[in-house]
């Protein structure tokens, strides 16, 4: 029987270089509304693809893509240090520096009287 063989680093280059062509064609914006319809997370800071492999999936071969998926959350602390609740951030909240800062001096000063 003749055999063909092929470099294991042929084939990992292969490999390599159909997840990055996968990775450069992803729409991000589909990626980012599957986050806020699938899991509530509205506000993305910021989406980055970070690692890609051929799988086995439900029996057939597919293509699986990691992101790195930041967002804002906030936890709010009671006065004796027990964790009250916590919440995502919303699209209408404040995206810009000078808007966090604003937001953050009245939270300030609104749960400043509690203390």
């Amino acid at each position: 029987m003749n055999r063909v063989t092929v470099s294991t680093q042929v084939l990992e280059d292969a490999k390599r270089e159909l997840i990055e062509k996968l990775k450069s064609n992803i729409d991000l914006d589909q990626v980012k509304s599957i986050c806020r319809e699938q899991y509530g997370l509205e506000a993305i800071e910021g989406l980055d693809i970070r690692h890609g492999d051929i799988v086995s999936h439900n029996d057939q071969v597919a293509f699986r893509l990691d992101f790195e998926i930041r967002t804002m959350m906030s936890v709010f602390i009671d006065k004796e240090g027990n964790c009250t609740s916590t919440s995502l951030r919303r699209i209408t909240e404040p995206t810009t520096p000078e808007e966090r800062i604003e937001e953050a001096g009245s939270q300030a000063a609104t749960g400043y009287s509690q203390f």
